[in-house]
């Protein structure tokens, strides 16, 4: 079985790798964490008029570099023993676009996120990005809650 999991390093986004630590020894799995940063010079970017301003370029290198690293660390930390892959994907769509279409080109069979991001807010019982992966995936979806 081929699973994606995702994350933005987020407290609940972490919780979700010991779902999947255990999951994956049970059903052994082959994992893919995938970490999708939305472009700054993206024209759907909220950032667009500053990133005309600065060198979004080389911001967008410097936090690709940095996601993979922290990505790497967390992978052999979180996943050991597990058959696993990691991306950093830079969307120029919307996040949850960019997941499905990762899920889409990796054949994936279950995608494993956080009910709720980095934005979190707490009266909101389904955070945005997992409400449209939830809604618009041909696989199943599981959404591991904050507690």
């Amino acid at each position: 079985m081929k699973v994606l999991l995702t994350t933005d390093f987020s407290e609940s986004s972490l919780i979700a790798f010991n779902y999947i630590r255990k999951f994956a020894k049970e059903a052994s799995c082959e994992v893919t964490v995938v970490c999708v940063l939305e472009d700054v010079s993206s024209t759907n970017s909220p950032y667009t008029f500053a990133s005309s301003v600065i060198d979004a370029s080389g911001i967008m290198e410097q936090s690709e570099r940095e996601a993979k690293q922290k990505l790497e660390q967390l992978c052999v930390k979180e996943l050991p023993g597990i058959e696993h892959s990691f991306q950093v994907v830079i969307s120029k769509s919307s996040v949850a676009e960019t997941i499905l279409s990762a899920a889409a080109s990796l054949e994936i069979d279950l995608i494993v996120m956080a009910s709720q991001g980095r934005s979190g807010f707490k009266k909101v019982l389904l955070g945005s990005i997992a409400e449209k992966v939830l809604r618009q995936s041909e696989v199943p979806v599981l959404l591991v809650p904050l507690k």
